[in-house]
C-alpha cells in the first residue's frame, strides 16, 4: 500500500510542477533560424509559396490537400500528423507568411518566411510565432521537445532541394 501511495505522490507532484512550471511561462513565443543559400530569391520563392509541391522537396511531408486559393489554403500530412494552413501574407519574393486554422490542436502556429538577396543568393529568415493556452502543454513544448527540430528539418530539405549544403543557425 505504501508504494501505491508512493507512486500516486509522484505522479500528482510531477503534472503539479509542468502545471506550475507552464503557468510561469508566456502563453506566446517567438523562434527565429536563419540559412543562406547560393539559390536566387525567386528560385527558393518557387518552392516556399507553392504548398502543393512541399512533398516533393519535405520528406516529413506525405501529402498536402488544396482547399483554397482565395486565399490560399491547404492541409499537410506529414510525419506530425495532419495540419490545416491558410496563407497570411504572399509577397512575391520575399515573404510568405500561413498560420495554423485548425482549432483543436494544443498549439496554434504562424510561419514565416522572409527572403532577401545576398550577394548572389538569398539569406532565408523561417520564424515560428506559437501560442500554447495549455500550460502543461506549454511546459512540454519549451522544454522536453526541441522547438527548432522541425524548423531546421524544413531548411535542411530546402537546401537539399536546391543541391546545397547550408545549415540552418539561430537567428
Amino acid at each position: 500500500m505504501g508504494i501505491v501511495l508512493f507512486v500516486m505522490g509522484t505522479i500528482v507532484s510531477i503534472v503539479i510542477a509542468l502545471l506550475v512550471g507552464g503557468l510561469l511561462l508566456p502563453r506566446t513565443h517567438t523562434v527565429a533560424r536563419v540559412m543562406r543559400l547560393r539559390a536566387a530569391p525567386e528560385t527558393v520563392w518557387s518552392l516556399i509559396a507553392d504548398p502543393a509541391g512541399y512533398p516533393a522537396w519535405r520528406d516529413s511531408m506525405s501529402s498536402v490537400d488544396m482547399d483554397g486559393t482565395a486565399p490560399l489554403r491547404w492541409r499537410e500530412y506529414g510525419d506530425d500528423g495532419a495540419l490545416a494552413f491558410e496563407a497570411v501574407t504572399v509577397h512575391a519574393p520575399k515573404e510568405f507568411k500561413a498560420r495554423v486554422i485548425d482549432d483543436d490542436v494544443a498549439r496554434q502556429a504562424e510561419r514565416c518566411f522572409s527572403l532577401t538577396p545576398d550577394g548572389d543568393g538569398t539569406h532565408v529568415l523561417y520564424q515560428e510565432q506559437s501560442s500554447v493556452n495549455n500550460p502543461i502543454a506549454r511546459f512540454v513544448f519549451r522544454y522536453i521537445m526541441r522547438r527548432t527540430g522541425a524548423m531546421d528539418r524544413t531548411l535542411s530539405a530546402l537546401a537539399t532541394a536546391l543541391n546545397e549544403r547550408a545549415q540552418p543557425e539561430d537567428a
